[in-house]
């Protein structure tokens, strides 16, 4: 390792490693925890010496700067922790779409009920995540994320967790929701959506696919997820509440 990196740089990259992106926001939050000065100077630095990209971004008026590997960090990391970066996946494909995700993996963390969370480059990079065939199912179906629920082992529950953040044909969601209940090693899956539209679309061709059966879909729209605090609820088009507190 260089001698100019340290410990909290090379848990940086590992942040954005498994996130793809985060805010300047995220990271001084989740990794540096002190004064915005000197976050803000080792990001500098970082991406100075060629092991931070940084991302201009426009959306709904926000001009943030986002951040994420380079060949060169990732190159790092790889050698570091090999059996977590099996695949060379380091950058994002849609910013706006995993900066989403990545708020709402920060939400779903801090309740109790949540004891894992394995977003989508860890399910595709990581050796022993997959080795567990209670996720598996999930990195067949691609899911955005995987998280296992209860505080105790004999109390896990794991569910498989999808981010809709635009309309797509509805041949995509139903080859999804096919795939969904073809498997019967998926219990549950949740589905945050941008708005009521995408949201409505999605239920509409869950009926198409299992119009007799018990739904495995629980909704709930992205403002209400990252904007609840004692608890994040979910819905079923059968009125079964998946509360994640």
């Amino acid at each position: 390792m260089s001698k100019c990196l340290t410990d909290r740089d090379i848990a940086l990259f590992k942040y954005l490693h498994e996130n793809k992106v985060a805010s300047g926001k995220h990271l001084h939050q989740f990794i540096f925890k002190s004064a915005s000065g000197t976050a803000r100077r080792r990001l500098i630095k970082l991406r100075q010496i060629g092991m931070l990209a940084a991302i201009s971004r426009d959306e709904d008026g926000d001009k943030s700067i986002v951040y994420s590997l380079t060949r060169k960090s990732f190159n790092l990391l790889q050698r570091i922790y090999p059996e977590d970066c099996l695949i060379k996946r380091y950058r994002s494909n849609s910013v706006d779409h995993d900066l989403r995700l990545l708020e709402i993996k920060n939400t779903l963390q801090q309740k109790g009920l949540v004891s894992g969370y394995w977003p989508e480059n860890i399910l595709h990079s990581s050796a022993r995540v997959q080795t567990d065939s209670r996720i598996i199912p999930f990195i067949d179906l691609q899911a955005d994320a995987v998280i296992r629920l209860g505080r105790k082992v004999d109390e896990y529950f794991y569910c498989g967790l999808e981010y809709e953040a635009s309309l797509k044909a509805q041949s995509e969601y139903a080859r999804k929701i096919a795939a969904i209940y073809l498997n019967e090693n998926i219990e549950a899956i949740l589905y945050v959506t941008k708005n009521l539209e995408i949201e409505r679309r999605i239920k509409k061709t869950e009926l198409e696919q299992a119009p007799r059966r018990e739904k495995k879909i629980y909704f709930a729209q992205l403002e209400k997820v990252t904007n609840e605090n004692s608890k994040v609820t979910f819905a079923s088009q059968e009125n079964n509440i998946l509360e994640v507190y």
